[in-house]
């Protein structure tokens, strides 16, 4: 099973955008999204404005559900 950052890295990819420029769109620090490989987003917000961004839910970006 894909972890959240794999998940946001397979997303970004089928979008023709890189995890540096969905940072920067999404208002998060530089590498934020890197830290994801280990652990969870510190707050929620971050993980909502990302499936926002990219079109899909947050149990999609979570592997809850498959779209």
């Amino acid at each position: 099973m894909k972890n959240l950052y794999e998940i946001i890295q397979d997303r970004c990819n089928e979008q023709g955008i890189t995890i540096t420029k969905l940072e920067q769109e999404c208002g998060l620090s530089q590498n934020s999204i890197k830290k994801w490989d280990d652990d969870l987003p510190k707050t929620i917000e971050s993980l909502v404005k990302i499936a926002k961004y990219l079109g899909v839910s947050t149990d999609y970006l979570l592997g809850l559900s498959e779209k």
